[in-house]
């Protein structure tokens, strides 16, 4: 990743980029160069203006897609955790049921009923 310098701060830059990569691997190490600012003070300035931290906003973009596949497809759900950038298939059932207090089969079978 090279250093990008923008007018635009640097908050929405990093939000543009994780929106359009959320199902890599993305470290905030990564983050860090992506936006040429330090870690810590990514971390802090992020979550001041939107909330989350990068971690967190990330995870909530996989979710999120992770939902629109569920409803829209019939795609097997650990093959949908690993499309939208969870390692593996308890990582994503894991953070789907602490978002949703439900698996992601609960979810569709929810969903289609």
């Amino acid at each position: 990743m090279t250093r990008h310098y923008h007018k635009e701060p640097f908050r929405r830059l990093l939000q543009n980029y994780l929106e359009h990569h959320f199902a890599q691997d993305i470290t905030l190490d990564a983050m860090a160069e992506f936006t040429g600012i330090s870690k810590y003070h990514l971390c802090r300035q992020f979550k001041k203006y939107t909330g989350f931290s990068p971690r967190e906003y990330l995870i909530h973009l996989r979710l999120l897609q992770a939902q629109m596949l569920l409803q829209s497809t019939e795609i097997p759900c650990y093959k949908i955790g690993i499309m939208v950038g969870f390692a593996n298939e308890a990582n994503f059932i894991q953070h789907f049921k602490k978002a949703f207090d439900m698996t992601p089969g609960e979810y569709r079978n929810t969903i289609k009923n």
